[in-house]
């Protein structure tokens, strides 16, 4: 099999300055957070086939001197990092049984196919498992599933004791022993030996396929170096040449790469296919995590040669032209439809759960309650944590899908209410409104709100990060809202409640995290390098969510479905507008500051530490790219839009270019690059960045006099 890929672009790397070999290090790094699951390698023997041959997608062989580069390559790392043997020989245990065995190529190839399998594991550690300590810390989870029991630590706080001097060993270990992938596996087998699951021993084996080719399928997202290579010297890159002669070993590597991630993306979703019907945990997360990956495209795929045909650079591309491609692009990669299938799955998971503890069991499960009752309390604190948190990851994503493609959420608000709302001991009646709550998700006064500002300690901004993410959500959630009002042709008060409930958020969020989040861009270089992969990945989607607010807010006050009085308030002050403008300003801001510097001739490290497929900025750690692609996409069509308006009015009447209109031309082009930096992972992202640069160079030509 080809390994020019995985000797060039994807295998593990050592750098000199990385902080995993520091154990002075003031925060933890990606790469020594690894997965502890050394004691579950023979779940994935039946993947001999995951780097195998496929009809439809050969794979091209591999060179010996390939093979020999990865080998001193994969020595000199071991050699440099001594220091992190323990958590290397738990991380090589999920490798190992993931890799193949391929005894029929003998001991090299499945030597190769083992260090292939290991960088894609450390890519999904430095993307997945790293936002996930963020997004899912327990003590900010809604649902913590532990009635009178105290709370165990969280597994993210390890992050936070390293800033307080603990031993980097002991904190890495706490960290590895934590990691969601392990913590869900380990549910699952309690749950089976509760009687809450019941699974047969192939059903069981076909679980762990499908997880684990789903976390593989993941992963190679970020494992096409040939996009890597590929460099954007201009707002618009330059048409390749084709009397160039093409390197043979890069060829080959590119087929690698392309064949390798299509045949994986295949094969994770037959295997989810044959474990549908199955309600499992790992099925849950195995379909979380497929539901964000975006399918590859094949080349007859591309939408930029399909029905509107290639474009002619020296035609005018105003936004009317553009529009339509833009939507063709952005429509490929369908309805969400495992999220949606998770999170239903999810929701009985815990409805069962729940039932059982309660002893409230019906005439179609043959154990007694009192039989189900031993079993739950058999369950462990952390078990019952990783209910929580899976469910809360669920509902997460529920609720920004939903909104995101306008579709009803699958899991309702009466099912999914803070733990605090609806307490058992609280002394007033269970609420009949169960739109969720700005003070419980943020858990914070939003008369009187917490703030701070960088510099600060890095627990400080750590916990602060982690807060955000639930406003985040919510302000998903009232987008979700407005939109049923006015799926269902609502008016006057109903509407007007949501607006300003949805305002209420967002004002919150502009005093506290918005604040935060722009004092952290203001001193990038300052920032820690787990901070800024965690940062953007929360403040750009909150920034998608106030774009599609704003255009809701437009579409109620235009067509007169508000209170009048209020209507005319907005109106009068042009809210959405100035949502819109803040947004896609912002948005242009943290495209600069997230995305590698053009001048720089060697690649810097945004995030030393963490793999090189993602170490060059902080986009790259985003699980969801489509979220920042949808964010960067209407930030440059903002953006154009402006610059197309400044130009008629400025020009048609001065004769020149003002500052507003150069402006609105540089913040597109950052917008822009972002997308193309993008675009390293994801087809979507290349294909729009290239349309969008089409349109700005031609709105720079006219702008030439």
């Amino acid at each position: 099999m080809g390994l020019n890929t995985g000797a060039q672009s994807f295998l593990p790397r050592a750098s000199p300055a990385s902080p995993s070999c520091s154990p002075q290090e003031e925060e933890p790094t990606s790469t020594q957070l690894y997965l502890n699951v050394a004691s579950q390698a023979t779940d994935c023997d039946h993947l001999a086939t995951i780097l195998g041959t496929s009809q439809q997608h050969p794979i091209p062989s591999i060179t010996g001197d390939l093979t020999q580069a990865a080998y001193r390559r994969r020595k000199s790392q071991r050699k440099s990092c001594r220091t992190r043997r323990r958590s290397d020989d738990q991380f090589e245990g999920l490798a190992n049984s993931i890799s193949p065995r391929y005894t029929s190529q003998g001991p090299m190839a499945s030597f190769n196919n083992r260090l292939i399998t290991e960088s894609l594991l450390r890519i999904y550690h430095d993307v997945l498992e790293n936002n996930l300590a963020c997004w899912l810390a327990e003590d900010i989870c809604p649902y913590k599933m532990r009635p009178g029991r105290s709370q165990p630590r969280s597994y993210s706080d390890a992050a936070v004791s390293m800033a307080r001097g603990a031993s980097p060993t002991a904190e890495w270990n706490l960290a590895s022993s934590n990691s969601i992938y392990r913590r869900v596996k380990a549910l699952d087998r309690d749950a089976q030996s509760a009687g809450l699951i019941r699974l047969a021993h192939s059903e069981n084996r076909a679980t762990s396929r499908a997880l684990n080719l789903v976390i593989m399928a993941f992963a190679t997202q970020w494992a096409q170096g040939h996009r890597r290579r590929e460099k954007m010297s201009s707002v618009f890159p330059d048409p390749p040449n084709p009397t160039q002669a093409e390197d043979i070993d890069d060829d080959a590597s590119d087929e690698f790469e392309q064949c390798f991630q299509q045949s994986l993306w295949e094969q994770a979703k037959k295997a989810l296919e044959d474990v549908a019907s199955l309600e499992s945990y790992r099925v849950v997360y195995a379909e979380l995590i497929f539901g964000l990956i975006q399918r590859p495209w094949a080349a007859k795929d591309d939408p930029r040669t399909s029905v509107f045909g290639p474009c002619d650079n020296n035609s005018s591309q105003g936004m009317d032209t553009l529009l339509p491609r833009i939507m063709e692009i952005m429509s490929q990669d369908g309805p969400p439809v495992y999220t949606e299938r998770a999170s239903r799955k999810m929701q009985a998971l815990k409805f069962h759960f729940e039932a059982s503890e309660a002893g409230f069991l019906g005439p179609s499960h043959p154990h007694t309650a009192r039989q189900h009752e031993g079993g739950t309390s058999r369950m462990t604190a952390e078990d019952r944590g990783t209910i929580g948190i899976l469910y809360w990851l669920a509902v997460m994503f529920d609720t920004v899908s939903s909104s995101l493609n306008e579709r009803p959420v699958a899991v309702a608000d009466e099912d999914c209410q803070h733990d605090a709302a609806c307490s058992i001991s609280a002394p007033t009646p269970l609420p009949t409104n169960y739109r969720w709550d700005l003070e419980l998700f943020a858990q914070d006064n939003p008369a009187s709100p917490s703030t701070i500002s960088w510099p600060c300690s890095y627990e400080l901004a750590s916990k602060a990060v982690m807060r955000s993410a639930a406003v985040k959500v919510l302000l998903f959630r009232y987008v979700s809202y407005l939109q049923n009002a006015l799926r269902k042709q609502h008016r006057g008060h109903t509407i007007e409640e949501i607006i300003q409930s949805v305002t209420q958020v967002y004002r919150y969020w502009n005093v506290t995290h918005g604040s935060f989040f722009r004092s952290l861009i203001k001193n990038y270089d300052s920032v820690p390098a787990r901070i800024k992969s965690w940062f953007p990945c929360i403040h750009i989607p909150w920034h998608l969510g106030a774009l599609m607010l704003a255009d809701l807010i437009e579409f109620v006050d235009q067509n007169a479905l508000g209170l009048e009085e209020a209507t005319l308030e907005r109106l009068g002050v042009n809210l959405a507008a100035r949502i819109r403008k803040s947004s896609a300003v912002e948005l242009a801001d943290l495209a600069r500051v997230t995305t590698p510097r053009e001048a720089d001739p060697v690649p810097t490290e945004q995030l030393p530490g963490y793999h090189f497929a993602v170490n060059e900025g902080s986009l790259l750690t985003e699980p969801w790219t489509v979220l920042l692609i949808r964010a960067f996409t209407k930030a440059s069509i903002f953006h154009l839009r402006v610059a197309e308006d400044l130009r008629r009015q400025e020009w048609a009447i001065l004769r020149q270019e003002s500052e507003e209109y150069k402006e609105s031309l540089r913040r597109c082009d950052t917008c822009v690059k972002a997308l193309w930096f993008l675009g390293r992972k994801s087809d979507m992202a290349r294909s729009l960045s290239k349309v969008l640069a089409e349109g700005l160079r031609s709105q720079e030509i006219e702008g030439c006099p």
